[in-house]
């Protein structure tokens, strides 16, 4: 069988590098990225664009705002993975216009690599509600095309959780920031792994019309067991200060706007618990659909 053709946009973003690399891995498909002009001249994108190129990652000259190319691209494909940022998501209805006219999509996943926020969260933050209605307007749009699709729900990356035990930002060296009680499991996974369950997602029939959710047993702890895992890895201990919920609520409310997602996002982790909510109707686990990845621990990664 000729392996499956899959369009990465926004293939030089942080999450898109990897799952375009996972794709190109993967020899049940045929990897490629929608590459505008503009991101093909810049100086700063030469690296990773070199390596996409290197790992075997075929580009398709294109642009999300040009529907012409867009259409064009869409045509090469049959399976399109959106990981725009914030600040496109709603666009991504350009996408969908554009696989209607192709018609040659058989799969969309649009830009979810992240963590599903609860209700709970979601009313904490208070103007967090109104942003998010944006990420959930895609996905009407999605249904209503007939296109099948498929989300895929990665929780937190690793590389960002990681330095700071649980704390988004730089390393700890001799302090960690505790969230609550350091009791809630949130689950954290290396972004190449998330490339690897997102691929296979987009090409299993189980998941058209469905949600996965990336939650690797041994990726499934508490900041106390990540901090007692780093200590142990380590052989030091770290002193630990404690940020309460109410503490981030204000940080929210005074933070520069450009930060003010960590606040919501170490509430949602560590604090609500959102990384292991009861699965809804339409929800799946990659525990029961691919439980032989070979994924990174957090033991090994630390």
């Amino acid at each position: 069988m000729a392996p499956t053709s899959i369009l990465i946009i926004g293939a030089t973003g942080y999450i898109g590098r990897h799952i375009a690399l996972a794709a190109a891995a993967a020899p049940e498909a045929a990897a490629y990225a929608l590459i505008s002009k503009a991101t093909a001249g810049k100086p700063e994108r030469k690296e990773v664009l070199d390596q996409l190129r290197s790992a075997g990652v075929q580009f398709l000259e294109g642009d999300l705002y040009d529907h012409a190319s867009l259409v064009a691209a869409l045509k090469q494909v049959s399976v399109v993975i959106s990981t725009v940022g914030f600040a496109q998501l709603a666009d991504q209805t350009k996408i969908i216009d554009a696989a209607k006219e192709a018609g040659t999509i058989t799969r969309i996943l649009p830009s979810e690599f992240g963590l599903d926020p609860s209700e709970k969260t979601i009313q904490a933050f208070g103007e967090l509600a109104t942003l998010w209605n944006v990420k959930k307007a895609v996905l009407p749009a999605l249904r209503a095309s007939g296109i099948p699709y498929t989300i895929v729900w990665a929780n937190a990356f690793a590389g960002y959780a990681l330095p700071g035990l649980g704390a988004l930002g730089p390393p700890v060296e001799n302090e960690v920031t505790v969230f609550g009680s350091g009791d809630v499991k949130g689950i954290l996974n290396n972004e190449g792994d998330i490339g690897t369950y997102a691929i296979k997602a987009a090409l299993d029939p189980r998941t058209v019309n469905k949600t996965v959710h990336v939650e690797p047993p041994q990726n499934v702890v508490t900041q106390n067991e990540l901090i007692a895992l780093a200590e142990k890895a380590r052989g030091k201990t770290y002193a630990r200060k404690t940020v309460s919920a109410e503490e981030l609520f204000e940080q929210y409310k005074t933070f520069d706007p450009s930060i003010r997602f960590l606040p919501y996002l170490h509430y949602a982790i560590w604090i609500s618990g959102d990384s292991l909510q009861p699965l809804p109707e339409g929800h799946v686990s990659s525990v029961d659909l691919y439980p032989d990845v070979e994924y990174k621990t957090l033991a090994q990664l630390l």
